[in-house]
């Protein structure tokens, strides 16, 4: 019998004051601003259009995001007061989550190509799912996909050695990741994750799932959060979604524990089948 390892929860595993060289980006102002603002219940688009007119940027990102294939605007939305409308709070907030993290935490080694297209690839594919699973809002799941990996590029830029780690990971891809990455650095990419989320403001719910999305055995733990086992589960069939769009290269992980996932969430083989010709048509279409 498998023997079952206890969850790496952050009291337990997110210790990283050994690791004098891991450095968590500071949180970018208007995140932490967008963030008190979606707590607040009586927060209305004004407020987040006020976040958006201080960064071109952002404006710009919110305007292409409702320009997009996905909304099927008849008409195309010009101003960021049209695109607040057209996407709505939340989306509107998935949105500028992705662009102030892609600027917070730069990607820019070889070994993390397409880094960020890949986890905005990895956040709509959630997002996709949680509106078929109806009991998990899509955008906690968009934000779960996008900061899953996070931890990657930040432990790239602190950890010395960790450009082999990742170069021998991608060339033999039946090595456990995380099992290599602790005993290569006392620390993983899902830890790592988890603290960015965590001092990026993101809700426990959000960093929780980080941290676990590499646990299985999580999934029947009755004492952990059903939303988080739900995130946890959706992360990979997620990641099954976009291995199936990038390559046939079958994926050991999903082999070890994609029918449990596909069990937690009362999904069918079949209805994975069409979840993944649908988000891949998303990206086909440039979502």
């Amino acid at each position: 019998a498998v023997s079952r390892p206890e969850p790496r929860t952050l009291s337990k595993l997110a210790d990283t004051t050994h690791i004098k060289e891991l450095v968590i980006p500071p949180c970018p102002q208007s995140l932490i601003d967008l963030q008190a603002l979606l707590r607040k219940p009586d927060a209305d688009l004004s407020e987040l259009q006020s976040i958006v007119n201080t960064d071109v940027g952002l404006a710009a990102a919110l305007v292409g995001a409702a320009n997009s294939p996905l909304f099927a605007r008849s008409q195309p939305v010009e101003s960021v007061e049209h695109a607040l409308s057209t996407l709505g709070m939340r989306n509107s907030a998935a949105v500028l989550t992705r662009v102030l993290l892609k600027q917070a935490v730069p990607a820019e080694s070889k070994l993390l190509e397409r880094f960020w297209e890949n986890s905005a690839r990895r956040a709509i594919s959630m997002a996709y799912i949680a509106r078929q699973l109806y009991d998990l809002p899509p955008d906690l799941a968009y934000t779960v996909g996008l900061f899953c990996h996070v931890g990657q590029p930040i432990m790239l830029q602190s950890l010395k050695g960790y450009d082999k780690t990742l170069t021998d990971l991608r060339e033999h891809p039946n090595l456990d990741w995380v099992q290599v990455e602790n005993e290569r650095h006392r620390t993983d990419h899902a830890v790592v994750g988890a603290l960015a989320a965590r001092a990026f403001h993101m809700p426990a719910t959000i960093v929780t799932a980080i941290a676990l999305h590499h646990d299985h055995f999580c999934l029947d733990d009755e004492s952990i959060d059903r939303t988080v086992r739900t995130l946890v589960a959706a992360l990979r069939v997620t990641e099954r979604v976009l291995q199936t769009f990038n390559t046939s290269v079958e994926d050991p992980e999903w082999t070890r524990c994609g029918a449990a996932c596909l069990a937690h969430l009362k999904v069918t083989d079949q209805e994975l089948v069409l979840w993944s010709d649908a988000i891949h048509e998303h990206f086909n279409a440039g979502q």
